[in-house]
């Protein structure tokens, strides 16, 4: 019992279950079994299992097999998920020799145990299915909005998406496309036939439209929509831009369709994830969950320990830090900093080059001895308990090692990492400086905010990279070695589908 429920036997576990999934990654459907990568393979496989294995028994020893308690390692359901995960496993390492597909397959289902060792996604997951019920109301007024745009679509754009693979301007429509046309092809004129062709996603019937919406749901939008802004009429070859209107009507689906939508479906998530989150505490009000999530925020908060009287150079360097002069003087360092990175441009002269390198180690100089006072006048301590600090030493220290790359021409490092640090430095430093100055307290708000559902959203990134892994393994155990033609070229390994 004591060994189940021990942090570090479940850390073991879960370290086994994520280098489990790194072997599975390194599979492909035409491995050669008899290859030492493969029989490599197959012996991680099997140590896995065996700890697997291993320990199921140290739980069911604990926690008893299918006792009545709740306690029992059968009664709760992660377990039994677990367990048959195993039997799937065991089947998997004693028929590896038949190369049943469908067993190769149910190999991704390995990953999913570790839904079993973090406690956020277990209460994700949980959430999800909860919301299935609320999903689907969600998702039948999604499929009302699809079809009334489905139906607009096909009344007016029936028939109107074809066009004649000759662009030259020569053919008005489909009588004119007949034929023969000179078109370059990689460099090369070759003659083709002419053909008079319908559009991928078209609007020809109802079916053809909702498979278009779901395109344009993907973000596919802009090609669908030049496709219906340059149709003319019916066998009538299009012309640019001919029916600009149809713009709004595709602006208004995206709109619709991927933002209203999906807030929706969002808003349904949070709210079974947050019913998870405080199961049990039912009878609390919600300003009382709220409190309880201000206490969490409070207590995940470090505060700076108290400093003595400030005496001799603490005290000046303390006076210059707090006083509104040096504010306004690094607000137009800012500002000349940024004037100056917004003047560069392709093509410029050295001299001006060399301008903007020497001024932006001056702004550097300035940044640096900001930094600096503060350090003095606050303490360390109570400087880096700012995260707008910790931002702005972060910036400066990239600052220097920009500069020393540029010097000494250090190549291992791309440059362009540290000019990206020299952006994010004026951005910082803008809103550190309006935070300071109280123009712009909601940002502070809204910093916190993020900054506390990160956990949360760890969580869901977590997920989802689960659930592109599981997919991925089942795609190329499926399709791996299906003859190489267009999109399946990628599905030899897991890494490429992924």
């Amino acid at each position: 019992m004591q060994l189940s429920d021990s942090h570090t036997f479940e850390l073991v576990i879960l370290s086994c279950i994520s280098l489990n999934c790194i072997t599975m990654s390194l599979e492909t459907p035409d491995l050669d079994p008899d290859g030492d990568l493969a029989k490599w393979l197959w012996r991680c496989g099997f140590l896995f299992t065996c700890i697997f294995t291993l320990e199921a028994a140290v739980k069911m020893i604990g926690y008893g097999v299918a006792h009545p308690l709740e306690t029992a390692y059968l009664a709760v359901g992660w377990n039994r998920l677990d367990f048959a995960i195993l039997i799937i496993a065991w089947i998997d390492v004693i028929a590896a020799d038949a190369g049943v597909k469908a067993l190769k397959a149910l190999r991704a289902l390995r990953a999913i145990r570790i839904l079993n060792k973090i406690q956020g996604l277990r209460v994700l997951v949980l959430a999800l299915l909860d919301a299935l019920g609320s999903l689907f109301y969600v998702g039948v007024l999604t499929f009302m909005l699809w079809l009334i745009f489905g139906i607009c679509g096909v009344n007016y754009l029936k028939g109107m998406l074809y066009s004649c693979n000759d662009n030259t301007g020569a053919v008005a429509g489909i009588d004119g496309c007949v034929g023969t046309n000179v078109i370059n092809f990689d460099g090369q004129y070759v003659v083709a036939e002419r053909d008079w062709l319908n559009a991928k996603a078209n609007f020809d019937n109802l079916g053809n439209a909702m498979y278009a919406l779901f395109e344009i749901s993907l973000g596919e939008w802009y090609l669908i929509a030049h496709s219906a802004i340059d149709s003319v009429a019916e066998n009538v070859q299009p012309i640019s831009g001919y029916q600009q209107w149809w713009t709004v009507y595709f602006i208004f689906f995206v709109l619709l369709s991927n933002m209203f939508f999906m807030n929706l479906f969002v808003g349904v998530i949070y709210e079974k994830y947050f019913a998870r989150k405080y199961e049990g505490l039912e009878d609390l009000s919600k300003e009382q969950r709220q409190f309880l999530g201000v206490l969490e925020m409070i207590s995940s908060r470090a505060f700076a320990p108290e400093r003595g009287p400030l005496m001799g150079t603490e005290s000046q360097a303390h006076a210059i830090a707090s006083s509104e002069q040096l504010d306004h003087g690094i607000l137009c360092a800012i500002v000349l900093n940024c004037i100056m990175m917004a003047l560069t441009y392709h093509g410029e002269p050295q001299w001006w080059e060399d301008t903007q390198f020497w001024s932006n180690q001056v702004f550097t100089l300035i940044f640096t001895g900001e930094m600096a006072v503060k350090i003095v006048g606050f303490t360390f301590s109570q400087y880096w308990i700012d995260k707008w600090n910790r931002f702005d030493c972060f910036v400066v220290l990239g600052s220097w090692l920009d500069l020393l790359v540029t010097l000494f021409d250090i190549q291992f490092i791309n440059a362009s990492l540290f000019r990206i640090i020299r952006i994010a430095r004026v951005i910082g430093r803008i809103g550190r400086l309006f935070k300071g100055l109280k123009l712009l307290s909601g940002i502070d708000a809204i910093v916190n905010t993020f900054i506390s559902a990160l956990p949360a959203l760890s969580y869901i990134a977590l997920f989802i990279a689960l659930e592109i892994f599981v997919f991925a393994v089942i795609a190329m155990n499926t399709f791996g070695l299906v003859q190489h033609n267009g999109c399946l070229n990628e599905f030899r390994c897991a890494g490429n589908i992924m």
